[in-house]
């Protein structure tokens, strides 16, 4: 340690001595050496190993990949210097282009096949080995699929007293997916678009954009359009009201010691003042079957079957009514 550290105060004081006319012989002198250096060194044999882009040719407009391509193959090389200096900085690397005949039956890739057209890519150096001996692949063929779409309401709020007082329209009404089988087959035969608005009391006519998450996302596998669908249903002011709807009692002859005092029920619902006259007692359907009969508690559960399509909310007062025996 004492030695090294006593010739570089020996080299420090030395330099301290040069003139500038020292300086440039020793400049070009460790130039030249350097020159000599690496013209010795481009003139020796390396082995090094490449990475060669590929180009994958396939039918593309009836299968797709699903299964990850690699972008690059590696291989070994050897060679002189200089010509293993062009291969690695080559300004417009060679593209190795692998055919894939029978892509919906072809599981692997073997190396075999294009390892002749590596050679005539590189043919000034010498092919040793193909790092990536095989590429496992998978394609599914192209299909496309159209799918019904239905609005979430989960998210939109209307401002108190006032009711949706038409069907919700989606135009267009279906998305169309396209791309590999698998992820086709697996799509729902519905896909719902969220609405949102809070105290909406005006009608809605709005174009959303189709932004599907998870498995249905736009990817390289799948896409689908439109880019977006317009929803649009009216908004109207809505009151409480109410009507007395007469009872059916369906198969009585199963109990027919049993019957029922009260022949009507009110029905409560919503609806807008300009359609409160036009409401007809015949559009509501509300029934009591024998079959639901609880003798625990001597009751028949009643449902509201059918009701005018100007109305919503539409409730019977009670879920059941009581029977008594004669």
């Amino acid at each position: 340690m004492k030695a090294v550290l006593q010739f570089f105060h020996y080299f420090y004081q030395s330099v301290r001595k040069k003139g500038k006319g020292d300086w440039e012989v020793i400049f070009y002198c460790i130039l030249v050496s350097g020159l000599f250096w690496f013209l010795n060194a481009m003139g020796k044999v390396y082995h090094h190993t490449l990475s060669i882009p590929v180009e994958y040719r396939y039918d593309q407009n009836s299968c797709i990949p699903v299964s990850n391509l690699p972008d690059h193959v590696k291989v070994q090389t050897e060679g002189r210097g200089w010509n293993m200096l062009r291969a690695i900085w080559a300004r417009t690397p060679s593209v190795l282009q692998i055919s894939v005949e029978k892509p919906l039956s072809t599981l692997a890739i073997v190396s075999g096949s294009w390892q002749p057209e590596l050679r005539a890519m590189l043919p000034y150096l010498k092919l040793e080995q193909v790092i990536t001996d095989s590429i496992p692949c998978r394609f599914d063929p192209i299909e496309s699929r159209e799918v019904t779409l239905i609005a979430d309401l989960k998210d939109f709020n209307l401002k108190p007293g006032y009711r949706i007082a038409s069907p919700v329209k989606i135009t267009p009404g279906t998305v169309k997916f396209t791309g590999a089988a698998s992820l086709i087959r697996s799509l729902p035969p519905q896909l719902t678009v969220p609405v949102s608005g809070n105290n909406v009391q005006e009608s809605f006519d709005q174009n959303i954009s189709l932004e599907f998450q998870g498995d249905y996302s736009r990817s390289e596998l799948l896409n689908y359009g439109p880019e977006s669908v317009n929803i649009h249903f009216n908004v109207r002011s809505a009151l409480e009201d109410e009507r007395e709807v007469p009872i059916r009692l369906l198969n009585a002859d199963r109990q027919p010691g049993l019957y029922l005092k009260e022949e009507k029920v009110t029905v409560n619902y919503l609806v807008s003042i300009p359609d409160r006259e036009k409401i007809q007692l015949s559009e509501f359907r509300l029934v009591a079957d024998m079959l639901s009969f609880n003798p625990a508690d001597s009751t028949l559960e009643l449902s509201l079957e059918k009701w005018p399509a100007i109305v919503s909310d539409a409730n019977p007062a009670m879920k059941k009514i009581r029977v008594y025996g004669r």
